[in-house]
């Protein structure tokens, strides 16, 4: 089966007048690749590209298809062949170019850009790209570094400007640049060696390239496996509205509740996430109403009363990522560090899912920890919404007022990452 080829996007930096491709297909070579090598591989990888030579001198070559819209490659650059070498490996770089526009580079191995690190999209592609590589280089530890367009352009003016001339892409496959180049390799192996060495070195070459690029479908392989099961395995935590959806639910069907209903006091009100809305629970005591006035269930004594039903819906889009526990514990506890809110978190030890007893599948690379947080008023009305909502993993599924103390309670799960998530 013929391989999907990669399609790279144009980048503009500010200012800087180059144009950069970003978003390339990158190959490991044991040697400089020849025009004849670039130009055979450029059918099944993409026909624009280039060879490059890592600081540490390892070589690999770089593919695209052409670019749509882009009628030359002249004039284009790699981003991740300038940037590659601008920090010591290993390392991965994030950066946004703005528009909701995020770009990539993970680069280890004699400073090489590996398969699937240099990557252009959306935020949560781009983070989930980095936590599967993070999951399959398990045992390397990435220096991470995170910037803007801006941040990205000073890095090229300063440390990258030495690599700009050496990342130019070409038309691989043009005559008028591998001709020349086939020629004059053709010329040289017929004048330098005769024909029963040349055939010996065709064929431990041949073996060399078949070892490295085994490596390199080996990791493809595993990015691609990871993929097809994260598509087919949705985490739990993307199964749950987001806070501030959730919060809003619960402030319409509190904003549209009775205090008091013919006699009876509310006494207790429930906001619980089920399913796609929310379901509202209230208890009631008599404070001299009737029992033909009392709201749903009336008790045997006549005193308290429950009543159940559904309140609106939450909308249900709810992002992927996670962080690990202290950085998230740490966001909780700062809003209770400001007096807003009195914050408990107990972490579980027990891993959440199938019985461990029953060891049918491994275990989860996230874990669950339960969060209650108590108020004098509503979150919401306490504008703590939008700080909530800023902390990966947190869901709030049920927030309360009791008319006893006055005071409000919310409760959730907050998931956090053990290795191999966002």
């Amino acid at each position: 089966m013929a391989q999907q080829q990669t399609v790279a996007r144009i980048v503009t930096l500010p200012g800087i007048k180059h144009r950069f491709a970003a978003g390339m297909y990158w190959n490991h070579e044991e040697r400089r690749p020849s025009a004849a090598t670039l130009a055979k591989n450029s059918k099944e990888f993409g026909r624009w590209g280039l060879g490059r030579q890592t600081l540490l001198k390892s070589w690999q070559s770089g593919y695209t298809a052409p670019i749509p819209g882009v009628k030359s490659t002249d004039g284009i650059l790699s981003l991740a062949a300038v940037i590659a070498d601008v920090r010591p490996e290993p390392w991965q770089g994030m950066y946004e170019l703005g528009d909701g526009v995020y770009w990539l580079i993970a680069v280890r191995d004699n400073q090489q850009i590996i398969p699937g690190g240099d990557a252009i999209g959306g935020y949560d592609d781009i983070v989930r790209l980095q936590a599967e590589i993070a999951s399959i280089t398990s045992h390397t530890q990435w220096d991470y570094r995170h910037g803007n367009a801006q941040e990205l352009a000073q890095i090229i003016l300063t440390d990258g400007a030495k690599y700009l001339s050496s990342a130019r892409i070409k038309d691989l496959q043009h005559k008028s640049w591998v001709a020349p180049m086939m020629t004059a390799a053709g010329v040289a192996v017929v004048g330098g060696v005769g024909m029963h060495l040349w055939h010996a070195h065709e064929a431990r070459v041949a073996i060399e390239r078949a070892q490295a690029l085994a490596r390199e479908r080996a990791i493809e392989r595993a990015m691609a496996q990871k993929a097809a099961a994260a598509a087919q395995h949705v985490v739990p935590w993307q199964q749950v509205p987001t806070v501030g959806n959730f919060l809003g639910a619960c402030e319409r069907a509190w904003n549209a509740q009775s205090l008091d209903i013919g006699g009876w006091n509310l006494a207790r009100w429930d906001c619980v996430l089920e399913g796609a809305g929310v379901s509202i629970r209230t208890r009631w005591t008599n404070a001299g109403g009737t029992p033909f006035e009392a709201p749903g269930t009336i008790s045997p004594d006549g005193m308290t009363s429950r009543l159940a039903g559904t309140g609106p819906q939450v909308d249900p889009v709810s992002p992927p990522i996670v962080e690990d526990f202290d950085a998230a514990a740490r966001s909780l506890l700062d809003i209770q560090s400001i007096g807003a809110a009195k914050i408990a978190i107990r972490r579980d030890q027990a891993q959440p899912g199938p019985n461990p007893a029953m060891n049918t599948s491994p275990a989860q690379p996230w874990g669950v920890a339960q969060v209650h947080i108590e108020s004098a008023a509503p979150l919401w009305s306490l504008d703590l919404g939008d700080r909530l909502d800023a902390i990966p993993g947190l869901r709030l599924e049920e927030a309360s007022w009791s008319r006893a103390n006055g005071g409000w309670m919310s409760s959730g799960d907050l998931y956090v990452r053990k290795g191999g998530l966002p």
